[in-house]
C-alpha cells in the first residue's frame, strides 16, 4: 500500500492515479537500484533539496584539523616556556632585567653626552664653543668620534687622549684662538656631499691615521655669525663655510 502525493489516500502500490482525486501516481521502479548503492531515506521534516541549492555545512564550517593542530603545538609551546619561567629564580629575572635597562642607559648616555652632536648644527656650535673655550677635549671631540681620536692617539704615539688634549690646548688654541668670540651663529645653505665625495674623506683620514671611519652623510654648510672685533671692541657679521660630516649616528665638523 502507498498514500496519493496530494491528499493522502489510500492506493495500491501500482495505482497510477489516485481514486480520490484523480491526481497522477509516481511509479516505483523496484528491479534498479541508484548508482552507488540505496539512498538513505529523509528523515521526518526535512526538505528536499531544490536545485541551485548548498548542500548544508556543519554549524561554524568545516573543522580545519590542520590550523587545530598548529593552534594545538602552539598552546603547548606557551604552556612549556611559562613553566619554564615559573621555575627560574625570580631573582635572575631581576638581575637580567636590570642588565638590559643598564645596557640600554649607557648606550643613551653615551649619544646624549659623548662626542659629536645629534643635530648638524649642534656640531657647529660645539665646534666654535670649543675655540672660544681654548678646550682641547671639547675640540677633538666636536670634530672626531672616539673611535677617531683613539686613531690619532695611537698613529701620534700620544700616551693617552689627556695628552693629546693638553697639547692641542697649548700649541694651538692658546695661540690663535686667544680672546675669540662668536655668537648667533645660523645655517643659511646647506649642499650633500655625495658617496664620492664621503669616500675621498674617509681615505683621507685613514691615510693619516690608519683608520677607515664609516661616513654616513656629509654636507657642505654655508654659516652666518658674528664675531667679536678686540680693536673695535664690537661684534661684526662673519660667514663661513664649514663641512659636516655623519658618523656612529653624530654629527661633527671636518
Amino acid at each position: 500500500m502507498k498514500n496519493c502525493v496530494n491528499c493522502g489516500a489510500a492506493l495500491d502500490d501500482a495505482a497510477s492515479v489516485c481514486n480520490n482525486c484523480g491526481s497522477g501516481q509516481p511509479q516505483a521502479n523496484f528491479n534498479q537500484q541508484p548508482q552507488g548503492g540505496y539512498a538513505q531515506p529523509m528523515q521526518p521534516g526535512m526538505q528536499p533539496m531544490q536545485p541551485g541549492m548548498q548542500p548544508m555545512q556543519p554549524q561554524g564550517g568545516y573543522a580545519q584539523p590542520q590550523q587545530n593542530q598548529f593552534a594545538d603545538q602552539l598552546k603547548d609551546a606557551g604552556n612549556q616556556v611559562a613553566s619554564a619561567v615559573k621555575k627560574v629564580d625570580p631573582k635572575i629575572l631581576i638581575a637580567a632585567a636590570a642588565a638590559v635597562v643598564l645596557i640600554i642607559l649607557i648606550v643613551f648616555v653615551t649619544k646624549l653626552f659623548g662626542p659629536g652632536s645629534l643635530t648638524k648644527k649642534g656640531a657647529i656650535e660645539d665646534y666654535f664653543e670649543a675655540l672660544m673655550d681654548q678646550d682641547g677635549k671639547a675640540y677633538m671631540q666636536a670634530q672626531y668620534s672616539n673611535k677617531m681620536i683613539k686613531a690619532i692617539v695611537k698613529e701620534e704615539d700620544y700616551d693617552s687622549k689627556k695628552e693629546l688634549y693638553e697639547e692641542y690646548e697649548e700649541e694651538w688654541l692658546d695661540y690663535y684662538y686667544d680672546d675669540y668670540k662668536v655668537k648667533n651663529i645660523e645655517i643659511q645653505d646647506t649642499d650633500k656631499l655625495d658617496k664620492d665625495d664621503r669616500e675621498d674623506m674617509e681615505k683621507a683620514f685613514r691615510k693619516l691615521y690608519d683608520y677607515t671611519p664609516n661616513i654616513t652623510a656629509a654636507y657642505e654648510v654655508e654659516i652666518e655669525y658674528e664675531e667679536w672685533d678686540d680693536w673695535d671692541e664690537e661684534y661684526y657679521d662673519e660667514e663661513d663655510t664649514v663641512v659636516v660630516y655623519k658618523t656612529g649616528g653624530k654629527w661633527y665638523v671636518w
